[in-house]
């Protein structure tokens, strides 16, 4: 695709796309159907099948998972400040 930097040394494996502004660091090889959006920063090896995002690169579905816990943060702080009280009530 459009501006994608691959070191010389890269072997891309079959079916793998590397959408566009993607840099590839050296000696990396053997990922196959691996999918690299746009404006990402690949430094380490691909396992075969991912789908990966973003200047830190990492695993789509692991990114959604930490999406997803970070945005039950708050309504956990809310379930333990609740908690916190009544059990503070119930010591006294």
């Amino acid at each position: 695709m459009a501006q994608t930097g691959i070191s010389g040394s890269v072997e891309v494996g079959d079916n793998s796309t590397l959408q566009e502004q993607v840099g590839v660091a050296g000696h990396l090889k053997n990922w196959s159907n691996v999918v690299i959006a746009a404006k990402s920063g690949v430094t380490n090896d691909v396992p075969d099948g991912s789908k990966c995002q973003v200047i830190q690169l990492r695993n789509t579905m692991e990114d959604l998972r930490v999406k997803w816990r970070w945005e039950k943060v708050p309504e956990l702080v809310k379930r333990m400040k609740k908690l916190e009280k009544e059990f503070g009530k119930n010591r006294r």
